[in-house]
């Protein structure tokens, strides 16, 4: 781990602490602001920085960089507030019981709520209401983005709202996410406007199986370990029971390995005495959700490799993925239970592709079947089964 990794984790430690640090004078102050952003946590650094006992060691321009992080973090998270009350306030007087979860939920555990950046409001309803909030929701001027399957994406005011009718429908490896999180509406409280609280130790549950989806894609980051940490300081986490409900779908192991890197950054929770150093860096070197130095094609070779695919490399196969890959897709609802409608899907992916992920795709199509990229892919097929999240 270099020192801009460490350094991130000394000061995460003491914005979750609350303490006023003394700055190191021979930081590398760019390297941590650059770690810093792609791990979505420039604000929250900025908070440590400010409150400092030296913060003038901090170079001027990358001082006001993430000062402007912080206000601008304000400036969105005013917005998101707003657009979320706006919404409560329409599926409430629609009659629509609704359950917001993760960052939407998290901020306000965290010592400066509007520190906490989030990229979309995440909203469960019951399946049945979901005809009606939508004709709710866009006769009150959002606009629908993405109609999706599970998932709808809405817009208001510059903000992505994600409104779920499965809190999550992965299968990673033999782990049914989608069957183990099934019944989350039923594991919460509801005020008398419909607006649900989810139970504590069900949602900590959730965001540690939330973490192995991200692993299992391109990465998941500093902020989601920190997200936890967060709420075994604030909310009272049977670890154990955790645990136990992770387990019903194979995942206990890999919450031991997650539970003790959290509790080695940030010296809470419990320390199951699990080898970390793989997935400490991890979680440090790929940034937010793969966006730092990840090799995108070694993750798709790895997943062909789980499946005891002959053909890891196949490019046609990434070009044209199964019906279950494709129906899962919240961009591709349309999907669901018309597998006849496979080559529109398809069509309709490439062209999403090409406009939103242009990059993505040409980078990962141009290093499949590279030396390189074998070799990554099996280390971390290995690495995966070594976790016990495959």
């Amino acid at each position: 781990m270099n020192r801009p990794k460490k350094y991130l984790l000394t000061l995460l430690r003491a914005y979750l602490d609350g303490a006023a640090v003394e700055l190191a004078e021979d930081e590398d102050y760019d390297g941590l602001m650059t770690l810093a952003k792609c791990h979505n946590l420039c604000p929250t650094v900025f908070c440590v920085i400010k409150n400092a006992v030296n913060p003038g060691v901090v170079p001027t321009e990358i001082y006001k960089k993430l000062e402007n992080s912080f206000f601008d973090s304000i400036f969105v998270c005013t917005k998101q507030t707003a657009v979320y009350e706006k919404i409560c306030s329409i599926l409430s007087r629609g009659s629509i019981q609704y359950l917001p979860f993760k960052g939407i939920v998290l901020r306000e555990y965290y010592p400066v709520p509007e520190a906490r950046l989030m990229g979309d409001i995440d909203i469960l309803i019951s399946p049945r209401d979901k005809s009606k909030a939508q004709k709710l929701l866009i006769d009150n001027g959002l606009v629908l983005d993405m109609p999706g399957g599970d998932v709808q994406e809405y817009i208001c005011d510059g903000v992505r709202i994600e409104l779920h009718t499965k809190i999550v429908s992965d299968t990673i490896g033999s782990h049914d996410l989608g069957a183990l999180f099934c019944d989350a509406a039923q594991h919460a409280e509801y005020d008398c406007n419909g607006r649900g609280k989810p139970e504590d130790n069900y949602h900590f549950a959730y965001l540690i199986g939330h973490i192995a989806h991200h692993f299992w894609f391109y990465g998941a980051g500093a902020k989601m370990i920190l997200d936890l940490a967060v709420m075994l300081k604030k909310c009272d986490i049977d670890c154990q029971w955790v645990i136990d409900f992770l387990d019903r779908q194979g995942l206990g192991e890999f919450a031991k390995v997650i539970l003790t890197v959290c509790y080695q950054w940030f010296g809470i929770g419990t320390d199951y005495k699990k080898d970390t150093l793989q997935t400490q860096e991890f979680l440090l070197a790929y940034g937010a959700f793969g966006n730092m130095n990840r090799n995108k094609a070694a993750v798709v070779q790895r997943k062909e490799l789980e499946q005891g695919s002959g053909n890891p490399d196949s490019r046609l196969k990434l070009l044209l993925p199964p019906y279950e890959k494709m129906r899962r897709l919240p961009y591709i609802g349309f999907i669901d239970g018309r597998p006849y409608l496979l080559p529109v899907a398809w069509a309709y992916r490439l062209i999403y592709n090409l406009k939103n992920r242009r990059k993505f795709v040409i980078d990962t199509v141009s290093n499949m079947g590279t030396e390189i990229t074998n070799i990554e892919a099996k280390k971390e097929l290995d690495y995966f089964k070594k976790i016990g999240l495959l």
